[in-house]
């Protein structure tokens, strides 16, 4: 007989010894569960509520594991507007047909949530990605024009925001610029 055919004959001869061994057995089951767990995490489509449903399974778990300190239901609580059913529920989740990466000309009215402390720094990290992403990743000339800059600049999150894009967009052919009725106001900016 081959080689092959040698080592294949030795695993037969010891493998009811080595399925009955307390270690392949534990190992065994182990692995059952991981694959259990694996197929459980699949989601159909990735959205906030397939995000919300796994982070509200797999935080306990994590917490648990690494026995560190998080209060799942603080953090439930606070995103659970955001999900199915909840008042917010579009916001992050809207089945529209939008895909700001590949758009040319992009305008973002945030007018009528500037004052409100949940949706506007939301608002803002979406708008800011959408921006990081096209500046590091699409060829050609961009540009991110900030329209009322004074009410940018007033939140520390945004002046940091838009002093890091003034030190970087260059780099990635784009220009940013700022637009206010004030010049004192981009004066009389720390940034």
């Amino acid at each position: 007989p081959s080689e092959k055919e040698r080592a294949y004959n030795i695993i037969q001869t010891y493998k009811k010894e080595l399925y009955n061994s307390r270690i392949l057995i534990r190992i065994d089951k182990q692995i059952v569960r991981m694959e259990e767990q694996k197929r459980r995490l699949k989601v159909e489509e990735l959205s906030f509520n397939s995000y919300y449903e796994f982070a509200l399974e797999r935080i306990p778990q994590i917490v648990a594991q690494e026995k560190i300190q998080f209060n799942i239901r603080d953090f439930a609580a606070i995103l659970k507007q955001f999900y199915r059913g909840g008042e917010l529920e579009m916001t992050l989740n809207s089945d529209l047909d939008i895909n700001l990466f590949d758009e040319q000309f992009i305008v973002f009215e945030i007018d009528k949530i500037k004052d409100d402390p949940v949706l506007f720094p939301i608002v803002v990290l979406i708008i800011m990605d959408v921006f990081l992403q096209k500046m590091r990743i699409k060829k050609g000339r961009k540009a991110l024009i900030i329209e009322e800059a004074w009410k940018a600049i007033a939140s520390p999150t945004m002046a940091e925001y838009i002093k890091y894009l003034y030190k970087t967009v260059r780099k990635f052919h784009g220009i940013a610029g700022v637009v206010t009725q004030e010049l004192n106001d981009v004066i009389d900016s720390p940034i």
